[in-house]
């Protein structure tokens, strides 16, 4: 329960849900990309690569799991406090609740 008199903490619980929020609009994007695709050799462009630049720059802030299938995952093999995966998983699903 430290954790949450730390300001980190919260700074750490809104990179997740911002990172949440970047993930799905890019998601999103690439599908409709590659669903307007005249050809099979057209890809989906630099919308593949932003993913991989999201989930590095969320990374030192906190760990960069965008995924609460992955938070359950990290707490699970107990990389993860108890309180923070709970935080994390919670901003990331009212993140995509809210979309």
């Amino acid at each position: 329960m430290e954790e949450l008199k730390d300001w980190s903490f919260y700074r750490d619980v809104h990179a997740e849900f911002v990172a949440t929020l970047l993930f799905l609009h890019v998601l999103i994007a690439t599908v409709i990309v590659y669903k307007r695709q005249t050809s099979p050799c057209d890809g989906v462009g630099p919308l593949g690569g932003i993913i991989f630049v999201l989930v590095y720059c969320t990374a030192g802030i906190s760990g960069g799991p965008i995924n609460p299938a992955v938070m359950m995952g990290l707490f699970v093999a107990t990389k993860v406090p108890l309180v923070r995966a709970v935080a994390y998983m919670v901003a990331q699903c009212l993140r995509v609740i809210l979309v």
